[in-house]
């Protein structure tokens, strides 16, 4: 008897461990993997940066496929970087002059096996770099006083239909949104 119940337990952990059911598979377009932003403010001119780096990198253990997204405005199907600030004046009676823009993009996107051909592959470790002249429209604000700046990441949209293309072709994204770090500087003139 005592053998016999081995053998049904066996056999039962067997298919427990084996069998589909048991183990649902996790599909890469549920479980993003993991990409990281973050900014570098360069060039700097009597304190104040003139350009903007944004960095993607991998840090997962597999290649990740990321298509290069646009700075602020563009079209949405390739991912966006916006560049966010907050703003104190110096002066706190002085008025905002309140810079700052719009935009719209309305582009339909192409199919996912076709925008996939110009996306990059990123190995573990490695990053793509994007480096855009910092403007007083990104910023909000020309004056004189302290600026907090920091940047979001909102990955491309892809469709449930093309996550589960890619994952049936073995291809990993990250379809997390991100943000990086805030670093701050101080404007003592206005523009």
């Amino acid at each position: 008897m005592r053998n016999r119940t081995i053998a049904v337990l066996a056999i039962s952990l067997g298919f427990a461990l084996s069998g589909p059911a048991q183990v649902p598979k996790q599909p890469a377009a549920q479980a993003p993997a993991p990409l990281t932003l973050s900014i570098q403010l360069e060039d700097m001119q009597a304190g104040v940066p003139q350009t903007i780096s944004f960095t993607l990198a991998n840090s997962t253990d597999r290649d990740l496929l990321v298509p290069t997204p646009v700075i602020d405005c563009g079209r949405g199907y390739d991912g966006v970087i916006r560049v966010k600030a907050h703003f104190t004046p110096l002066n706190p009676k002085s008025p905002d002059d309140g810079y700052g823009h719009g935009c719209t993009s309305e582009e339909k996107s192409p199919p996912i096996m076709d925008r996939i051909k110009s996306w990059t592959v990123l190995h573990p470790g490695k990053s793509i770099s994007i480096r855009k002249p910092l403007t007083k429209y990104m910023l909000g604000s020309a004056s004189a006083g302290t600026y907090e700046v920091w940047a979001d990441y909102s990955p491309p949209h892809i469709s449930l239909q093309d996550r589960e293309t890619l994952q049936q072709a073995g291809i990993y994204f990250s379809c997390s949104n991100l943000e990086s770090a805030h670093l701050s500087f101080i404007r003592n003139t206005t523009e």
